[in-house]
């Protein structure tokens, strides 16, 4: 009997254990649910996406082209000027803090 009593005192433990952790069949399979659900709103938002860009026809094809061109061309406009602005900043900054700390090391000195 003793042992039947030390077996039920490790199952109820196993068990209390189990449920603390959440590791029961019906929590796992909540998770399960709900993950799986995710999933497919997101691969159902994805698919919406990609048919929203796909336009049949000519102009539709034109259209969806031309915004990845678009965009490239707009990121490399905007580089080829203001290239030197950014390095006259730059070396503008890197004065400044070379400035402020001359000047707080000679006030320690």
């Amino acid at each position: 009997e003793f042992e039947r009593a030390i077996e039920y005192i490790q199952f109820m433990t196993e068990q209390k254990t189990i449920q603390s952790l959440h590791l029961d069949i019906s929590s796992i399979a909540t998770k399960l649910l709900f993950i799986v659900l995710m999933l497919c709103l997101l691969m159902t938002f994805l698919f919406l996406g990609i048919q929203a860009f796909t336009i049949k026809g000519t102009v539709g094809s034109l259209c969806t082209s031309m915004m990845p061109i678009a965009t490239v061309l707009g990121l490399t406009d905007k580089k080829e000027g203001k290239e030197e602005e950014k390095k006259k900043k730059v070396s503008k900054q890197v004065e400044k803090q070379k400035n402020i700390i001359e000047s707080k090391s000679q006030q320690i000195t």
